[in-house]
C-alpha cells in the first residue's frame, strides 16, 4: 500500500513539473516570438502608419556597401520587404521590377530588402529570377525590427524629402493596386 501511495506521489509531481515545464515553454515562446522581429502583434502596436515618419533604413547591398535613404535619388522610394522562401514575394519581385521600370522617369525607385535570409540563399533567388532591382540585405534585423514587418511581403511606398510613409500594403500583394495608387500620386 505504502510503495502504491508513493508511486501515485512521485506520478503527481512528475505530472505537475511536466505541465509547468511546457507551461514555461510555452511562456518562453512568447516572449521570444514578441521579442523578435516582425511578429504580428508586435506589427499591430508598433508598425509605422500611413502619413507618420519612416524609420531609417540599416541595410546593407549585396556588395556590403552601407545604405540608407540618402543614397538614393529618387523622390519616391517603395521599400519592399521579401524572403527567397515566400510565394507571394516570387510572384511580386518581377512585377515590381517592371513597375519601377515603367516610372523610373517619375522619380520612382524600388528597393527590395530582404529579411530572414542569408546572403547566399538571396543571391541565388536573383539569379535564378534573373532579376535587376536594388537588392538590401537586413543582416542584423534592425530595418525589418523599426518597420516591424509581419506579414512578407509588405511594402511601404515613402516620399524621400519629407521622410513620410505616404502608402503601407501588407500580405499578399496585388502590383496592380500599387501601380493605381501611384498613379494617382504622380498626377497630383
Amino acid at each position: 500500500m505504502k510503495i502504491k501511495t508513493v508511486m501515485g506521489l512521485i506520478l503527481q509531481v512528475v505530472t505537475a513539473l511536466l505541465i509547468f515545464g511546457m507551461t514555461m515553454n510555452c511562456f518562453a515562446e512568447a516572449v521570444k516570438w514578441y521579442e523578435h522581429p516582425g511578429y504580428w502583434f508586435k506589427n499591430v502596436f508598433y508598425s509605422p502608419a500611413n502619413g507618420s515618419l519612416s524609420p531609417e533604413i540599416k541595410a546593407v547591398d549585396l556588395k556590403g556597401n552601407k545604405k540608407s535613404f540618402n543614397d538614393y535619388s529618387s523622390q519616391y522610394i517603395l521599400l519592399s520587404f521579401w524572403a527567397s522562401w515566400c510565394p507571394p514575394c516570387m510572384k511580386e519581385l518581377p512585377q515590381l521590377e517592371k513597375l519601377e521600370s515603367k516610372y523610373s522617369d517619375n522619380d520612382f525607385k524600388v528597393l527590395a530588402l530582404n529579411v530572414h535570409d542569408t546572403k547566399e540563399d538571396s543571391l541565388k533567388f536573383i539569379e535564378k529570377h534573373k532579376l535587376k532591382l536594388t537588392y538590401l540585405l537586413d543582416i542584423e534585423g534592425a530595418t525589418v525590427n523599426n518597420f516591424a514587418i509581419s506579414p512578407i511581403p509588405t511594402n511601404f511606398l515613402i516620399h524621400k524629402e519629407s521622410n513620410k510613409i505616404i502608402q503601407k500594403w501588407q500580405g499578399k500583394n496585388d502590383v496592380a493596386e500599387i501601380e493605381l495608387f501611384l498613379n494617382d500620386l504622380i498626377r497630383k
